[in-house]
């Protein structure tokens, strides 16, 4: 790629770029992917926490977006689409290899923030690790009750069916968990704003 060119395109934004790659401009759409490649691996990484799936999520994500730019028609809502689509492309790695993955709001929002800064990732990834291991060091398994709930979105009634244990039990044990998990994380010098779910997000 020349200097002109690279100079032309490093002016544009990614709205301007999506719509001289619509054109035909293939070039402008290889600028467009090298230039939210870091964005795209950070929200794969986000949520694979492995290198090597964010990359395979990435590549394959680069693929659909090479594929389905024409269709974008809202071009200032590129870095949503292209948010969405990493995503999709985790939730489709994981469901291939029959493995949990986030779904629900907690993927939803992706498509429409910017993607985490590294050093943020790697906080993330350290609160995840200390919330999983929190709840898998109780007796009652409740790492599996919160990743029915907060993973999968089930609600207390199905699982109440499946488990055998009453919803107002069910209640209890997620409130207990939620308390003890609380200042285990403030303990671990994390935040102390609210309570914690399996996917390491505090909420309130």
């Amino acid at each position: 790629m020349d200097m002109n060119r690279m100079a032309h395109y490093q002016s544009l934004s990614d709205a301007d770029l999506v719509v001289v790659s619509k054109s035909g401009d293939r070039s402008a759409l290889a600028y467009l992917l090298r230039r939210n490649y870091n964005q795209m691996f950070a929200i794969a990484l986000r949520y694979t926490r492995s290198l090597e799936l964010a990359k395979d999520a990435v590549q394959e994500a680069c693929v659909q977006i090479i594929r389905n730019i024409d269709g974008l028609r809202e071009e200032a809502r590129f870095s949503s689409w292209m948010g969405r689509i990493v995503v999709n492309s985790v939730r489709l790695h994981y469901r291939k290899f029959g493995r949990d993955v986030l779904a629900g709001d907690v993927l939803e929002k992706v498509g429409v923030e910017p993607g985490p800064s590294p050093d943020s990732v790697a906080t993330h990834r350290h609160e995840l690790d200390e919330v999983h291991q929190f709840l898998s060091s109780r007796t009652n398994d409740d790492l599996d009750l919160f990743k029915r709930l907060f993973i999968h979105g089930q609600s207390f009634n199905a699982i109440s069916d499946e488990v055998g244990v009453s919803i107002s039990a069910l209640k209890t044990r997620v409130h207990r968990a939620r308390k003890g998990l609380r200042y285990h994380m403030i303990s671990a010098g994390f935040s102390s704003s609210g309570d914690y779910r399996p996917d390491g997000r505090a909420v309130s």
